[in-house]
């Protein structure tokens, strides 16, 4: 009777035991599940030429604005000086111009005059009517040279317009030649060399701000009306000891529903539509991109 008694205790125990295991189980168990990404930007070359210096290295760390290389402008100083030879004609052109223009002006000037003096002759009778006719003929025709010479320099204005139009676009092109990182971030991949030949919009590295990493997870449409962008939930990843924990932020929800993704859950529940979320994360180094992780909500 007493040993029936022990052992009936001992059953007893043992089922506590197991309920208290597979309610502290329960409680432990994460409610999705993903891995972590982050967007990544792929900055270009933007001119053409060889690629002379290029301080970038894979995992390095750039700061927003920082010069990392720089593409070889000699064939733009080249036409850079060709421009500046262009508008220094066109001025030198435009000063002969002027100069017609006053020697032009004088002799209009010493028309007017003798016209002048001929009216007053002619109203003595001591001149004819034919020198003033001349006269005002010769003005008129000093007059055309003038407008002639007028309608030239506008050519000449417009024509330097055009070329230090030109020359813009060729400085634009020599800025363009020293690559500056545009933002902050690690280099995550290196795709180009320094001496390689260069053209626009070729990719010379990705770049990625991981100080902010997101998690992207799958949860299912019972799951999803119990969430909102900026919910604040907890992250866990995997650590030597147990688990570590971040603060996370809800920052994505997917409108359309997809199937669980073959990585994330058993054979069994892959034919299930899920929901994918993303989970903002402030990253403290110990994070990796493609590193699976937790969400609690």
């Amino acid at each position: 009777m007493r040993l029936f008694k022990e052992t009936k205790l001992c059953l007893a125990s043992l089922c506590c035991l197991v309920l208290t295991v597979s309610c502290s189980d329960e409680s432990e168990q994460a409610d999705a599940y993903g891995n972590f990404e982050v967007d990544n930007t792929i900055i270009s070359a933007q001119t053409a030429g060889e690629l002379l210096r290029f301080d970038v290295q894979q995992g390095g760390l750039l700061l927003a604005g920082q010069i990392v290389g720089l593409i070889d402008t000699t064939s733009l100083h080249l036409q850079k000086n060709e421009i500046l030879a262009s508008i220094s004609a066109a001025r030198i052109q435009k000063i002969n111009l002027n100069a017609q223009e006053e020697v032009l002006g004088a002799e209009r000037a010493n028309l007017v005059r003798e016209k002048n003096r001929v009216e007053k002759l002619l109203k003595s009778e001591s001149a004819t009517t034919k020198q003033r006719d001349d006269l005002v003929g010769n003005i008129k025709v000093i007059d055309e040279r003038i407008k002639a010479l007028l309608t030239q320099k506008k050519v000449i204005d417009t024509q330097v317009a055009s070329i230090v139009a030109k020359l813009g676009v060729i400085d634009h092109q020599m800025s363009n030649a020293v690559i500056t990182n545009p933002l902050q971030g690690r280099v995550l991949t290196k795709l180009a060399q320094a001496h390689e030949i260069m053209a626009p919009g070729k990719p010379l590295y990705t770049l990625a701000d991981l100080s902010l990493i997101d998690l992207k997870a799958f949860v299912s449409e019972r799951q999803l009306a119990n969430l909102a962008l900026e919910q604040k939930v907890k992250v866990l990843i995997d650590s030597e000891d147990d688990q570590k924990e971040f603060s996370g932020k809800i920052t994505w929800i997917s409108d359309e529903a997809e199937f669980t993704p073959k990585i994330i859950q058993t054979k069994e529940e892959r034919v299930n539509l899920v929901y994918a979320i993303k989970v903002r994360v402030k990253n403290d180094g110990s994070i990796k991109i493609g590193m699976p992780g937790e969400v609690k909500f």
